[in-house]
């Protein structure tokens, strides 16, 4: 992660370019919420010949968990069959009236912004959860699903005290969990801990996106979920309440 300050060409459409920034802190002695999955995705494009990021996707993830074409986007207006479909999004004013919103996010024709710049469907993302709760996973070894799911901030250390410090972001993919059953995994925030209060049991994975999406996955339960929305701005109080009474609701029909 680095400073806003350190930005070369921070309006610049290219990964390199706009996230082309100093550190904060070097690997492993911290975290923080940043662009380090924009630069996993320029890696893997180096890594393979320079092949798009979105062909990549097509034959080593799509294609691998059963879905056929048209396949998720980095470029929605490029691509019809999607962008007939987009979902207009929506911004709550503070009176709680909505008014319309743009989402800048999935429609860049100049690059393939990994951390976040991927449209799609809920079908399409249900594909890869189903796969990372299965027993036969298609997409990663059982032993690098088993690594997603293993804390890996020690406890008492910089890192979590950093994370800790954006609950505001995580209580929203989370639920009301207390500080000690948080902690983060290879992919998603993890909560090792039960959170009463909804019904959820320990050893989550989960994580969300900017239009109030979130999503989890319990390899103990073998169930996986995902709610979504096109509302501005994230962690709207609405939203969140809702969140948590489906899985409440849901997790009453699982543990009958």
């Amino acid at each position: 992660m680095a400073t806003p300050e350190g930005q070369k060409s921070k309006d610049s459409s290219y990964v390199h370019e706009r996230c082309n920034n100093p550190l904060i802190f070097e690997p492993g002695d911290g975290w923080a919420y940043g662009v380090s999955l924009d630069w996993a995705g320029v890696i893997v494009r180096r890594l393979h010949g320079g092949i798009s990021l979105e062909d990549y996707l097509v034959e080593n993830v799509w294609k691998k968990v059963g879905l056929s074409a048209p396949f998720p986007t980095f470029c929605i207006s490029h691509n019809p069959d999607y962008s007939a479909r987009l979902m207009q999004g929506a911004e709550r004013n503070s009176d709680g009236s909505l008014k319309p919103y743009k989402f800048w996010q999935g429609d860049n024709p100049n690059d393939q912004d990994g951390g976040h710049g991927l449209s799609g469907t809920a079908k399409d993302w249900l594909a890869v959860l189903a796969d990372l709760i299965s027993d036969s996973p298609k997409l990663l070894k059982p032993e690098t699903v088993a690594m997603m799911f293993t804390p890996q901030l020690d406890n008492g250390s910089k890192a979590l005290q950093m994370l800790l410090q954006m609950r505001h972001a995580w209580e929203m993919v989370a639920g009301p969990a207390s500080d000690t059953g948080i902690n983060h995994g290879l992919g998603g925030l993890l909560v090792t801990r039960e959170v009463a209060e909804i019904g959820q049991p320990k050893n989550i994975l989960c994580w969300g996106g900017a239009a109030n999406t979130v999503w989890f996955a319990s390899r103990d339960h073998g169930v996986a979920g995902f709610f979504s929305t096109q509302l501005h701005p994230f962690a709207d109080a609405m939203v969140k309440g809702l969140v948590n009474s489906w899985k409440k609701d849901l997790w009453i029909v699982i543990e009958k």
